[in-house]
């Protein structure tokens, strides 16, 4: 039997943009395929038979009136696929022609493998400066895997690697081909990790906490505590690196530092809970302080010194730590580190 693919692209108000990644997918040396658009409160909505008259008749949208969010959309696309192989495509980005192709074989040559993360190569004005970024990040992941440079075939990744991603998750372990059993199990313990919230009860609520940024190195991080994964180098998923956002830097980059303690603190309060976490406990007890601490320095060097001490309390408190304690005398003594002492 040939293994078919379902392409999920959740969009809301990017119809332009939207056109590009149909047509990236319609473009595929591999042909077994469908597009499952969720259209998530998009105006004006999307026109299902216009698009399947321009595009193709492999395509189905599905539309909610009242946005959901990326998390909920993408979850909405893959229980709607009929088929077992899944791609998430974001609206702004491209697969590359052989895409399909490259990484249905990549998830299927190896059986034990349940999810394959994808090489992801930037376009646009930004291009550039992404791929010597995101190959940095990559070297420097599989180093901590033990792996003397980045793979130039397809590899299937060691149990290690939940460990590794804790510090890092490059762009490429965030964009990936699973069959649709896995994406349930990795998106259904991630919920039970939220469910453990004071006030959410049931998987929607759950879903509706989980919000971006860095939400997608968050689900990276659920699958390789819960699948055997593997990676696919090359140009495969064609990031768009063109400043599209609505937010400035710093304004990302903090928002991007409390996403990652919220992530880290939902794995903390569920490593002692959830077996699948249970082996990396002490990982992600260390992981969590250091991230606190991070943004305490953050903070203390905004000049925002209670803020800044009340963030070191807690990391010190998750994990004890000499040179995080040494940094909290510091913080207590005038005319140190910070331009003031608000």
């Amino acid at each position: 039997m040939v293994a078919a693919v379902s392409v999920i692209i959740p969009s809301h108000n990017r119809h332009d943009m939207l056109r590009e990644a149909i047509a990236s997918v319609c473009s595929q040396t591999y042909p077994h395929w469908e597009i499952v658009i969720v259209d998530d409160g998009s105006q004006p909505a999307l026109d299902e038979e216009a698009l399947r008259r321009e595009f193709s008749p492999n395509i189905k949208v599905i539309r909610n009136e009242t946005p959901v969010r990326l998390n909920t959309a993408r979850d909405q696309g893959v229980q709607a696929a009929q088929h077992d192989i899944v791609v998430q495509l974001d609206n702004d980005d491209l697969l590359a022609p052989n895409a399909l192709a490259l990484s249905v074989q990549a998830l299927l040559e190896q059986s034990d493998d349940d999810i394959v993360f994808l090489g992801v190569t930037g376009f646009a004005s930004r291009g550039s400066n992404f791929d010597e970024t995101q190959n940095d990040a990559l070297l420097k992941l599989f180093l901590r895997l033990d792996m003397d440079s980045i793979p130039t075939t397809r590899t299937s990744l060691p149990p290690s690697l939940f460990p590794a991603l804790l510090k890092s998750v490059p762009m490429a372990f965030q964009r990936s081909i699973e069959h649709k059993t896995a994406w349930n199990k990795v998106s259904q313990l991630r919920r039970e990790a939220y469910k453990l919230d004071t006030g959410i009860n049931n998987d929607d609520d759950a879903m509706q906490r989980i919000t971006p940024p860095l939400r997608d190195s968050e689900w990276a991080l659920y699958a390789a505590a819960s699948c055997r994964c593997g990676y696919l180098p090359g140009s495969i998923y064609l990031q768009r690196c063109d400043g599209q956002g609505d937010v400035s830097r710093p304004e990302k980059a903090e928002h991007a530092m409390l996403s990652n303690i919220d992530i880290k603190h939902h794995l903390h309060q569920a490593a002692s809970k959830i077996p699948e976490l249970a082996l990396w406990q002490k990982e992600i007890r260390q992981n969590y302080a250091q991230v606190l601490f991070t943004h305490a320095y953050y903070l203390f060097h905004r000049s925002k010194r209670k803020a800044a001490f009340d963030q070191l309390l807690l990391s010190l408190k998750v994990a004890p730590c000499l040179k995080h304690l040494k940094f909290g005398f510091r913080m207590l003594l005038p005319h140190q580190l910070g331009r003031s002492t608000s």
